[in-house]
């Protein structure tokens, strides 16, 4: 009666408790013989479903009534199992193995329940203040450092640049220096030359067409003279 009343209990709510019945199921499965203890074991603990889905739905009354029924026929067919063994062993052996059948799946069920409550339900201590203004005073200054830092290198940078525009600067006036010093020097070169020019061409003798008349060297054309250089009294035709 009682397995009965508890595979009906397991049929209709075996979806919601399929992790604690199985863990009924495979703790039961272990005990050699004894089918009737399985099926009841495994009926039982996935009929605490129903009464737990009533108990929601309608009160603890309907759940507790349920419970009630269901343990006190379970408990006189298990007592009539335990009877029906004839030595006190054998009956101490099938107590402790029902009652570890019953344990470990529950004990795994609501472990397993505790510890995801644990869990979702975990909320981290508030700090201590006074580490939370340690780090709060460690954050700002490391902060204050930072910024000091990047202020140092961007100093270094701006003088970087600095320097970099002066040296250009230098740069290009010594090299407008250098310019100007190698025009200069062009232009005395080219004064030295016209003058070593123009003194190498006053000593030259006259030729037969050409008269010095005031320094001026004069040649004979179609139309009379023109001025072909200068001349000096060196050069005067002999």
């Amino acid at each position: 009666m009682a397995a009965a009343l508890f595979v009906v209990f397991g049929a209709i709510a075996f979806a919601p408790t399929s992790t604690l019945a199985w863990f009924a199921f495979m703790s039961v499965s272990l005990l050699p013989g004894f089918s009737r203890v399985t099926l009841a074991m495994h009926s039982m603990m996935a009929g605490i479903g129903l009464p737990t889905t009533i108990a929601a739905a309608t009160g603890h009354a309907v759940a507790v009534a349920l419970w009630a029924v269901g343990f006190y026929w379970l408990g006189r067919w298990f007592a009539s199992l335990v009877l029906q063994q004839r030595s006190r062993g054998r009956r101490v052996a099938l107590v402790l193995r029902v009652f570890l059948s019953i344990a470990i799946p529950i004990g795994l069920y609501f472990g397993l329940a505790l510890l995801m409550a644990a869990i979702f339900n975990y909320k981290p201590p508030p700090p201590d203040p006074a580490i939370a203004r340690a780090q709060e005073a460690a954050e700002a200054a490391e902060y204050a450092q930072r910024v000091a830092e990047v202020k140092r290198l961007r100093e270094i940078e701006r003088q970087e640049r600095a320097r970099a525009d002066e040296a250009r600067r230098q740069l290009a006036e010594t090299r407008a220096k250098q310019e100007e010093v190698g025009r200069f020097i062009a232009q005395k070169e080219k004064e030295r030359a016209d003058a070593a020019a123009a003194k190498t061409g006053a000593s030259r003798p006259l030729a037969d067409d050409e008269r010095c008349v005031d320094g001026q060297r004069l040649r004979r054309v179609d139309n009379g003279w023109v001025q072909a250089g200068v001349c000096s009294n060196g050069s005067a035709r002999k």
